[in-house]
């Protein structure tokens, strides 16, 4: 194995009444890798994949920028229960692993739990 590797799961939750259709032009502005989801299902959004999550604009070069954290400012309004995401990874199976939690509330984003020395910073 070479290269920085992870994985991502969320809880799901509801989307405000009225707003999955404003969600979902939210996610049509963005791509993501094939081994990345966000599913839309009875009104709620689950994230998840056998990815570190990160997104970039359509049409746009993937290596530029990643743009999950964007996409997660435009999402929060919207949801009308917390969203928790967990993403943990690794650079060529060695220690440490790198690991974040995400709570995304209708009031606001908040990056959390980070642990590795890659640092959140870096990987957001």
């Amino acid at each position: 194995m070479s290269g920085f590797e992870g994985v991502t799961a969320s809880t799901r939750a509801r989307i405000k009444k009225g707003k999955v259709e404003e969600v979902k032009r939210i996610l049509d502005k963005y791509d993501f890798s094939c081994c990345f989801h966000c599913l839309i299902d009875d009104g709620c959004i689950e994230i998840f994949g056998e990815d570190w999550p990160y997104f970039w604009l359509k049409d746009g070069d993937q290596h530029d920028e990643y743009y999950f954290e964007e996409f997660l400012e435009e999402l929060f309004p919207l949801l009308s229960e917390n969203l928790i995401i967990h993403a943990i990874g690794h650079d060529n199976c060695q220690y440490p692993l790198t690991a974040i939690e995400i709570v995304v509330t209708p009031d606001g984003v908040n990056f959390s739990g980070c642990l590795g020395s890659s640092g959140c910073q870096e990987l957001f």
